[in-house]
Formats: structure tokens, C-alpha cells, sequence
């Protein structure tokens, strides 16, 4: 039987975009790095994801939240549990106990709480309002549908947004019809229809899903992309919560939104999901996973097919002598986490072992450190093709290239689908 996708660890990037109130352009990780050490009361941003001294790292406030609760509850209920007065007591020596209250519908199942228009008299209605529908995503596709556009929010779906990074970076021209697509202009304003693949391969009846998005004080809750203005990353994730909530009749609540941070689905399977075929894996006790990415390029070094590979949980990186010395301030990595694989920069000069310099990644939080041991910071260029791209700036947009001998103590498997 094959083991358990991870659980899939709090994006620290968008829920400190909550907490501060501020939206950030992706890629800027300077900027990212102010606000997260703003929202989250440390010193250096490693102490989230390492202790420091007899600390814990930081996040574990928020991921033992995120893993605490699979039942909906009410607020009040969810306020009296341990694990949420231990974060208010820990976060109320650093911050406003408040600032919990703010997101827990976006960290455990709030039954109680609903997103709504500003001037809905639900807001007065004894409900809790996690958000509001905003204005601030307002084109389907902006320009041209890009690997670079989509951007994971408050859901923990990091194996979901990897995998619409590798479909529009390995099949653009198909991916990016199948976005376009789902418009219906069968109405006098288009309506989007999505429809998804279910375990046997085949599609699910679709599904109608609304132009209408969560935000917080004008700061997307959940996916989006690079150009503010762009729905379609996510438009396809709110589909994705309508159909695995199996309430194609509504829109969305916070506790739906929360059922597919709980759900251990891997990047392969949520794509599968997307455009069907046949996923696979492969790491780290049958093929390394760095072979496994070699596989799955091109003669230019570029991958073939949407994959994706996802780090080690958290007690692997505390137990394995590797993962001790090789932590987030020399990697840029963090447990529990997908990545999109774009490729790999071949070794100068050639090796006979054929390993390869550098695996070429993006974050789907759409920033990411730039560690200059383990990074490079020049330009990949591998040159024109069907997929990828001719030139990729590395170390903006979450895109960096890591250092090839790490790969395999980093990861610790490789999946992609076979379309």
C-alpha cells in the first residue's frame, strides 16, 4: 500500500498577508521577509520553519491549528479548544490575542462562518464573517495564461497550485485552451464551467462557478495570480473546493475551503484530476528523486510532463543527519511542501555521471529566498521548445535553481502525470 500524501504544511506568506493587512506582489522575497518577520513577532524568518534556542519554530503554532480539528464547529466551541488557547496565550505575548480570532476560519472548520458582500445583512446576522467578496480579480485572464500566474493562498494546497504551475509550464498551448475553455458565452455575460476527473478518469458532471472571490480588507484569502486582476488560478481552485465539498449549489464557505487543506492529496493525483492520465511517483527508496527528475526532461533539460516534488515532513528534517545541516537559511526550503519541477541546468562542464548542476523549481507561494550557496543566480536558458521557456529569470516569481547534489536529501519524492 502506498504511504499517505504529507500533510500539507500553512502557507506562512498569505497568512501574514491577512494578519498585516497588506497585499504584496509576488517575488519581492525582501519585502516578504519585513512582512513575515512583522506578523509573526521573530527575529530572522528561519525561526518559523527552526527553533530558536528552546523555542519551537513558529509555525508549528499555526500548523498544529491547521491539524487539530476535521470536524466543523462553531467558533465559540473552536475558541475553547487547548490547542487554540495555547496559540492565543503563545501569539498574546507577541501580538493582539485578536489576530487569531481572524483567521481561524482559515486554519480549522468554522461552521459558523461565511464570506459575504460588505452590505449583506448576513454580516449582522450572528454568523462570522471570514471575508468579503472583492473587487480586486476582476478578468478571467488577463494577457495569456502563464506558469507564472498562480499564486497559493490560506488554503493548504500547495499540491494543488504546483500542479497548475507544471500543466502551464509543460503543456502550454493545451493547458491554456483548456483554461480559456471553461467560459461559456452561452449568457449574455460569460459563466465558467469546470469540470474535473474523478478516480476512475473520468469527468464529473461540471460545474458553475461565479466570478466572485474572498478577500480580507482587500487581501485575496485564497489563490490568485501575479496580476491582481487575474482569476482563472483561482476560479479552477474554487471549482476544485466546490466539487471535493460536493455542494456544486453554493458558493464556497471558509469550512469547504478548509476540507481541501485536510485533504493528503498528492500533486500528481491533483492533477490527474485536472486533465486526466495516469500519475506516478517515484523516491526516494526505489529511484532517487534526482533521477527521476532527469528522466522526465528533454534534451534541453526541460520537463516533459507536469511534475512536481514535495519535501520531507517535519520530523525527517529534525531526525535526519542531512536534513539537520541542510535547513531553510541554506536552502530556501521548508517541510511539508510542493514544488513545481521546471527542469534541470546540466553540469559545466559535461560529467560522465551525468548528474546535473542545478533542478530548476517554483514555489508556489510565488516568493522564495535566494541562498547564495545553494542557488544560482544566473539566467536559465534552456532554449526554445514546445514547453518550458527559451530564458527563465531565476530568484523573482518564486523561481530558483537548487543545487543538484541537495536534491535527493531534500526531497523526498518526485510525481507527475503521464497525459
Amino acid at each position: 500500500m502506498p504511504a499517505p500524501a504529507p500533510r500539507w504544511g500553512v502557507n506562512p506568506v498569505a497568512l501574514a498577508q491577512v494578519l498585516q493587512g497588506q497585499v504584496l506582489p509576488p517575488g519581492d522575497w525582501k519585502a516578504i521577509e519585513q512582512l513575515l518577520t512583522d506578523a509573526f513577532k521573530v527575529k530572522e524568518v528561519r525561526h518559523l520553519f527552526e527553533a530558536e534556542g528552546e523555542n519551537a519554530p513558529r509555525l508549528e503554532i499555526f500548523d498544529a491549528m491547521a491539524h487539530a480539528l476535521h470536524e466543523p464547529r462553531s467558533l465559540r466551541d473552536i475558541e475553547q479548544l487547548d490547542v487554540v488557547k495555547q496559540a492565543m496565550s503563545a501569539y498574546g505575548d507577541y501580538g493582539n490575542k485578536d489576530l487569531i480570532r481572524r483567521i481561524l476560519p482559515y486554519l480549522m472548520p468554522v461552521a459558523d462562518a461565511v464570506f459575504t458582500a460588505p452590505d449583506d445583512p448576513a454580516a449582522a446576522a450572528g454568523v462570522v464573517v471570514a471575508g468579503y467578496y472583492g473587487s480586486s480579480m476582476t478578468s478571467y485572464i488577463a494577457g495569456d495564461v502563464s506558469w507564472l500566474d498562480p499564486v497559493q493562498g490560506n488554503a493548504d494546497d500547495c499540491y494543488l497550485i504546483a500542479a497548475l504551475i507544471a500543466l502551464a509550464w509543460s503543456h502550454p498551448t493545451a493547458w491554456s485552451a483548456q483554461v480559456t475553455g471553461y467560459i461559456d458565452q452561452g449568457t449574455p455575460t460569460p459563466r465558467y464551467r469546470l469540470a474535473f476527473h474523478n478516480q476512475a478518469g473520468v469527468l464529473d458532471d461540471p460545474l458553475w462557478v461565479k466570478l466572485r472571490l474572498p478577500e480580507f480588507k482587500g487581501v485575496p484569502v485564497y489563490a490568485r495570480c501575479v496580476d491582481e486582476r487575474e482569476a482563472w488560478a483561482a476560479m479552477i481552485e474554487k471549482a476544485y473546493v466546490m466539487w471535493h465539498s460536493k455542494h456544486p449549489d453554493r458558493e464556497p464557505l471558509p469550512m469547504d475551503y478548509r476540507l481541501i487543506s485536510e485533504q493528503r492529496v498528492l500533486p500528481q493525483d491533483a492533477c490527474c484530476a485536472l486533465v486526466g492520465g495516469e500519475g506516478k511517483e517515484l523516491g526516494p527508496f526505489n529511484t532517487k528523486p534526482l533521477a527521476a527528475v532527469v528522466a522526465r526532461c528533454d534534451e534541453r533539460g526541460v520537463t516533459r510532463d507536469p511534475t512536481m516534488a514535495w519535501t520531507w515532513q517535519p520530523a525527517a528534517w529534525q531526525s535526519l543527519d542531512k536534513l539537520k545541516t541542510l535547513g531553510f537559511a541554506r536552502t530556501g526550503l521548508v517541510p511539508n511542501h510542493a514544488y513545481a519541477v521546471l527542469g534541470i541546468v546540466p553540469a559545466t562542464p559535461p560529467n560522465s555521471a551525468k548528474q546535473p548542476d542545478y533542478v530548476v523549481l517554483r514555489n508556489p507561494w510565488g516568493s522564495a529566498p535566494f541562498c547564495s550557496e545553494g542557488h544560482a543566480s544566473d539566467p536559465w536558458r534552456p532554449g526554445p521548445g514546445a514547453n518550458g521557456a527559451a530564458e527563465v529569470e531565476l530568484n523573482v516569481n518564486g523561481v530558483f535553481a537548487l543545487k543538484a547534489s541537495w536534491f535527493d536529501d531534500c526531497f523526498e519524492k518526485v510525481g507527475w502525470v503521464q497525459s
